[in-house]
């Protein structure tokens, strides 16, 4: 009888930590995919206002739609555990700027998220319109002298 009563408490000891044990895997899983995401829409954004910068010729409207183009390009089907998200492109005669925001969607992350506010992502990525080739003959020019 007495090995009976050791049997009982090994199970309830189980049955108290595995749940807890399960939830703590599966949050810093939860973790790991968001940092993740954040990780990636920080760098896309970066992409897609390095690559609208590239371009000379276009106006301002057709760099906001190259942007979004090259961002769309860039996060779909490459993110963990975002399926939606919004891009705001801004260019003006100085520079570009890019900013994503999206909210992880996973089972339980709308719970955490109201409760903690935790799984929004707000990336920027922000660049100098600049023409390397007269920046570099504006080098030159100043070094010589």
């Amino acid at each position: 009888m007495f090995h009976k009563e050791k049997r009982a408490y090994m199970s309830m000891e189980a049955a108290m930590i595995m749940p807890m044990l399960i939830v703590v895997l599966v949050f810093i899983l939860y973790i790991g995919f968001y940092f993740y995401d954040v990780c990636a829409t920080s760098q896309f954004a970066y992409i897609a206002a390095l690559r609208a910068g590239q371009q000379k010729e276009f106006t301002v409207e057709e760099l906001e739609q190259y942007g979004k183009i090259q961002l769309i390009e860039l996060l779909d089907n490459r993110l963990v555990a975002v399926d939606v998200w919004q891009e705001k492109i801004r260019v003006t005669a100085r520079k570009i700027e890019v900013e994503v925001l999206a909210e992880i969607q996973m089972p339980f992350s709308n719970f955490i998220s109201e409760k903690m506010g935790l799984w929004k992502i707000n990336s920027n990525a922000e660049i100098i319109r600049t023409d390397p080739i007269k920046f570099i003959r504006n080098m030159r020019g100043k070094n010589d002298s």
